[in-house]
């Protein structure tokens, strides 16, 4: 296979559309009838802005002319990035494009100062579960239980302990904490914290 391009930009890009539109539909695929979980929903819940530098990121590879893989990653608190939108064409899948992506992200998530990478991904998607796993993240979820019950799996993984963190200006930092509380909210409906690596 060719070497892909790595094109930086942002998720609200020309380029990015072909992965944003392709998400969709994979997961209206996978969660149209679930009442826990709202695609549309879920693709709309984050602006652009979280996943741009200094703070974020957005990714594409680029082979032969088309978008065949991606993901960014967006402040999540002062010592960690959480990687979102992770995704490779069915096309091209088990060429280890995704692998590819989240190695970058995790180099850029360290030169940003970050310690920490944080992602959940849907509890239908088997294959993203097991390369998680694969690639040393700590499942934040009941290992025990039928995950497909649940309403998102959880992952976190140390990625440079001595690294000084970030600060942000308020505004992001209060979407920020917004997000949080989302997340909390899915993992407990008392809306209690979120589950975390210190946690476990």
């Amino acid at each position: 296979m060719a070497e892909p391009r790595l094109i930086r930009t942002t998720i609200d890009s020309p380029e990015a559309k072909v992965l944003v539109d392709a998400i969709s539909a994979d997961y209206l695929e996978r969660y149209g009838e679930r009442e826990d979980i709202d695609p549309a929903e879920e693709l709309a819940r984050y602006p652009a802005e979280l996943m741009t530098s200094p703070y974020g990121g957005f990714y594409l590879l680029e082979l032969d002319g088309e978008i065949v893989a991606g993901g960014g990653f967006m402040y999540l608190d002062d010592e960690t990035a959480e990687i979102k939108r992770v995704w490779t064409s069915a096309a091209h899948r088990r060429r280890g494009l995704s692998r590819r992506i989240i190695t970058l992200l995790e180099s850029e998530i360290v030169a940003r100062g970050y310690r920490n990478a944080y992602l959940t991904t849907g509890p239908l998607q088997p294959e993203a579960k097991a390369m998680y796993l694969h690639l040393g993240f700590t499942p934040l979820y009941d290992t025990t239980v039928d995950s497909t019950e649940l309403p998102y799996l959880g992952f976190e993984k140390v990625l440079a302990p001595d690294n000084p963190g970030v600060h942000v200006p308020k505004a992001l930092g209060e979407r920020a904490e917004r997000h949080r509380r989302i997340l909390a909210a899915l993992e407990d409906p008392e809306a209690g914290p979120i589950t975390r690596l210190r946690d476990l």
